[in-house]
């Protein structure tokens, strides 16, 4: 668990004046940059191969019907020694991460009442 300073900062300035406020907020620059740039690319790939944003089309029935499998297919690829998709040429293990996030994303959507372009 991380320290609670390192979740709910307030930033001041020299006179002690808050001028920030970070709780409650995410910390992205947690994320590594390089598992960014990885997910990006696998955007791009469908942005290549679909449409831009053609995910949002899913609706959550959808999603959950097809990108588990999706998911576990890039993963069975990799376990089996296979690092790159042939088809995309991109790391099965972002593929993987897409295809989980996407499902994240989508469910949330139901969640929220959303519909299925509001992700």
């Amino acid at each position: 668990m991380p320290d609670k300073s390192e979740t709910a900062a307030m930033f001041t300035d020299t006179a002690g004046t808050p001028l920030k406020m970070a709780e409650g907020k995410a910390k992205l620059s947690l994320v590594p940059l390089e598992a960014v740039e990885a997910l990006a690319r696998v955007y791009e790939h469908g942005l290549v191969k679909y449409e831009r944003d053609s995910w949002r089309k899913f609706t959550p029935e959808q999603a959950s019907a097809c990108l588990p499998d999706a998911a576990l297919r890039h993963l069975l690829a990799y376990c089996s020694g296979e690092v790159l998709d042939p088809d995309s040429r991109l790391p099965h293990l972002a593929q993987v991460a897409w295809n989980c996030l996407t499902l994240h994303l989508i469910t949330q959507q139901k969640e929220a009442g959303d519909g299925p372009n509001n992700v």
